[in-house]
């Protein structure tokens, strides 16, 4: 069997033996699956042996596993513009975020630091918001030398 991408949809074609006047195979097209739900055209497998069903259903699944990893790709290498576009959502309030929900993504983001960590990913070098220096206004008295 061999399967051709045409579009939204994947055509299912069979060797159905050889012509000896054109001198090359015959090949029909028994069906075809949909792209984006994996769904098989009617007919489909009533017109396939045992042999070509189990390879189509590994096909289908192999192209299911191709699907679910670009998809996670795309998502981790968009992920940063996502985050942004989050904090930007809380900080202006358009979000109404529940304790739950932020707990969620508190649990999200010190996954991600794991994971990044552990892969060899340090955190860039550089001043964090939290760890300024101290401003000292004239007349204002220290207040951890007391």
């Amino acid at each position: 069997m061999q399967f051709k991408t045409v579009g939204e949809r994947v055509q299912v074609l069979v060797y159905a033996g050889y012509d000896k006047e054109k001198r090359r195979a015959v090949v029909k097209m028994a069906g075809s699956i949909s792209r984006s739900d994996y769904s098989l055209s009617d007919g489909l497998l009533e017109s396939l042996t045992d042999s070509q069903k189990s390879e189509l259903q590994s096909f289908i699944e192999t192209l299911r596993q191709s699907d679910e990893l670009k998809a996670r790709q795309s998502i981790a290498f968009s992920i940063d513009s996502h985050i942004r576009i989050v904090a930007d959502s809380i900080r202006s309030g358009e979000v109404d975020l529940t304790e739950s929900g932020a707990a969620g993504l508190w649990a999200g983001l010190m996954k991600l630091e794991k994971t990044l960590k552990a892969a060899g990913f340090q955190r860039p070098a550089g001043k964090r918001p939290g760890n300024r220096e101290p401003v000292v206004i004239a007349g204002q008295s220290d207040m951890l030398s007391v």
